[in-house]
Order: structure tokens, then sequence, then C-alpha cells
């Protein structure tokens, strides 16, 4: 990861990790260090920020039956870590606490009612179904996530095998209208939440149904930290990673074929969930940063440091993007620069150019570059890159420069819009010197 290999691992009890030993040895194959702790351990263990500074990188909360947790993992600690740029993996399910839904909510993240699942009559395994309660639900895309409802450049990490089923059994939410919070994985248009008890009667209409039940939801904040969330700490176990999933009556899912298959989807979502949450994709960062003057040296490697009015401006940025294992160019055709002084003078795309290694990391990057003209107006401007796209970190590159006016052996010695003014001055010498011979030899 980019921020670091230090995991916090919370379980409800000791023991537990061996239900997931899939998803943590994926975990400790690229290279994370796993710390298991229990909501009982001792104070100092739980400690998530000490002195302003993270004790670890990454939390994994797989503490979803425990009711009540200690104040150094209470709602406003795992705000606070978040503010200080730690990445959270968080499950819970029908036995939520109110920790948990309150730190969710401060995301526009709101999870159903205590004791409710997701019920599907339609779109659920039934081999695995609990005396026909249909809580187990089997989801395909595009049944289970309408690629619509995601941006592009968050999608593009979450890439569902159309033929694979990922099952999941556990608690709903639905999100806010929060930018920055996106629904990976929704329920099937068929799908409601309610409770399951037995001889339970459902007669009041559902808070959420259909695609408005999230089961996968993601936040990313202006820090770059992220939090992922999920009703279902069953969705990361080994049984529903590696299960053989056989479609006994084909007739209920039309949309699928009637075969097995070797495993259900679930250990590829978790892991691109993890990775994602982690910080081991879509990550940027940039590398290089060159402006100067058009007509200078182009083998200048250093930036200038003041310019003048009307000065023709050549920028330069490289940026490289994180792909789990190594930093390679990045490709987009939508950066943007900005010359600010208070409001944006000038804003123009960056052309990418070809690949070039750093000279300050033996890493490759993508050089955007553009040349644009500085304003007639002087003063202090910021040269800004700001890049923000769902699924990505952000880019804020700012570059505070001068620009002066012309000095005054710089200006032409003869403008042609004051021709008027000079030939009222030489007809007014021209006559005084008239009026003079005049005078003296009349």
């Amino acid at each position: 990861s980019t921020t670091g290999s230090s995991v916090l691992v919370l379980l409800n009890q000791s023991g537990e990790e061996k239900q997931f030993s899939g998803f943590f040895g994926d975990l400790e194959a690229r290279g994370f260090h796993l710390h298991y702790e229990t909501p009982s351990a001792d104070a100092s263990q739980l400690e998530l920020v000490r002195f302003g500074k993270r004790r670890f990188d990454h939390l994994v909360f797989f503490a979803d039956q425990t009711k009540k947790f200690p104040e150094q993992l209470s709602a406003k600690a795992l705000i606070k870590y978040v503010d200080h740029g730690g990445n959270i993996l968080l499950t819970t399910g029908p036995q939520i606490s109110e920790t948990v839904r309150n730190f969710a909510m401060q995301f526009g993240v709101f999870y159903e009612e205590r004791d409710t699942f997701v019920i599907d009559h339609f779109q659920y395994d039934h081999a695995l179904d609990e005396r026909g309660r249909h809580t187990t639900l089997a989801l395909t895309q595009p049944l289970g996530t309408p690629g619509a409802s995601l941006p592009p450049s968050l999608a593009r990490w979450f890439d569902f095998a159309p033929s694979t089923p990922v099952l999941y059994r556990g608690i709903g939410h639905v999100t806010s209208a929060n930018p920055m919070t996106s629904a990976v994985l929704t329920a099937s248009d068929t799908a409601y939440s309610a409770e399951t008890q037995d001889a339970q009667v459902v007669d009041d209409e559902p808070v959420a149904a259909g695609h408005e039940i999230a089961l996968v939801s993601v936040f990313e904040g202006r820090n770059n930290a992220r939090v992922a969330f999920t009703g279902s700490r069953d969705f990361f176990s080994d049984r529903r990673r590696m299960l053989a999933w056989i479609i006994v009556r084909h007739a209920l899912m039309p949309a699928m074929p009637a075969s097995s298959f070797q495993s259900s989807g679930n250990k590829a979502l978790a892991t691109q969930l993890a990775q994602w949450t982690l910080q081991e994709i879509g990550v940027l960062r940039v590398t290089k940063v060159l402006h100067h003057t058009a007509d200078a040296d182009p083998a200048q490697e250093t930036s200038a440091t003041a310019y003048r009015i009307k000065d023709h401006v050549l920028y330069r940025i490289d940026i490289a993007e994180y792909d789990g294992e190594h930093w390679r160019p990045f490709k987009a055709d939508d950066v943007q620069l900005e010359a600010i002084m208070l409001d944006p003078y000038i804003r123009t795309n960056l052309t990418a150019g070809p690949p070039r290694s750093s000279t300050t990391a033996k890493q490759t990057a993508t050089t955007f570059a553009t040349e644009f003209q500085l304003p007639d107006v002087f003063g202090v401007y910021t040269f800004l890159v700001r890049y923000q796209r769902p699924g990505y970190t952000w880019i804020e590159q700012r570059d505070v420069v001068p620009v002066r006016p012309y000095q005054h052996d710089e200006y032409p010695r003869f403008l042609t819009i004051a021709y008027p003014y000079y030939t009222g001055a030489a007809s007014v010498m021209l006559g005084f010197l008239l009026f003079c011979a005049v005078w003296l030899y009349t």
C-alpha cells in the first residue's frame, strides 16, 4: 500500500481469524502486517491515533456482533482516525451496534433497523437458504450492480464477472446524496429489507427496496482517506469465497446459466474492495512540476520564479499511477490547469505526452503539458492542477508566482495607438516656432 502496511484487525473474539484465513492470507501475501485484537483488549492496544499520528495505517473492522466499544473505538475516535488519513474496511450485520451506526451516518450511510436482513424471493441461493427465508442473495451484474450507478473512474476498480454470482447475507443500507459516497453493490429489483423472525408478517412498507438497498458502499475523503461499508462479515469468509455454487432451479434465474461454478464471486470482489480501500490501486501522485517561459532553454530543469504580463508560459506536470506493485504512467484526457488570481483567468486542458522517467525517483510517469499566454493583468497568480475523480486519490498541485507589469524601459519607443497625440504635440511646437519667426521678422 502507498500509505503503509500496518493493519489493525478488530474481531469479536480471539480465534475468529481462522474463518477468514483466505482473505487475511491474501493481505499478508501482499505485504501487510496484521495485528489481531478484540474490543475487550487493553486500551493501549486499541488506540488508533497517538500524539497526532496514526498507530495503524489501516483498520479492518470485523467486530460485527459487539454491542459496546471502548472509548478508543467510539464513533468519534473512528472519525478522528479517518481525519488523520486512516483507511477503514468496516463490516457489520443484523446485530449492528450504535457505534457503527453513528459512525456510518457521518458519511451518508444509513443502515437498516437492527435484526433486519435483505430478502429476495427470486435472486437467492437455494442450497444455502435457511428455512425458506431467502436471505442468502445470489447477485450478478447487471442484476446486482447496475453499472450506470457508478462513475466510470470508480467502476473500473470493481470488475464483476457476469457468470459468477456474489453471495451476500446480511443487513442493507441506503446512501445519501453525498458525492463522495458511492454504492458499489446493490440489491436486485425484487429485494427488500425486513425482519426474519418465525411467523413474521411484513405488513409495513419497507423503508428501501430494490436498487435503493446498498450492500457495499465506499467513501473517499478530501484527505484521500477511504472507508468501505458492508453489512455482511460473512461476505469475506472462506465459506463464501470458495463455495461451489449450484443453481438448483434455473427457472427462477433465467439470466444465469444452469451450471455449477468453481467458486462464488466473493473472492474477486472482496479482493478488489480491499485493494481499493487500503490504497493499493487508484492512487495518483505528482512526481515533477516544471514551468517557465516558452522561449527559455528546453533543457531547463528549474521553474521560473516570476513572470511578466503577456508572457508565453510552458507548463508541465508528471503524474504517475500505482497499480498495486509499481508506479506506471497515468492515462487521462481530462487534466486541466488553472491560472488563478482570486478568480481563474485561464483554464486550459493539459495534453498527455510520452511517458518519461522522473529524475527524483526511478519511476515512470506521464507528462501533461500546455502552453498559454498570461493575461494583461499583473498580480500574484496560482498555477493550480486540481484532479478530483471518484475512485482516484485527489491531486491538488499549487505553484504561486508573481506576474509583474512592464518596466519603464520595456515598453516600445513609439506606440501606434498614440500617434494622434504625437501629431498634436508636434503641431503645437511647429506652430510656436512659426509664431516666433513671424513676431521677430515682421
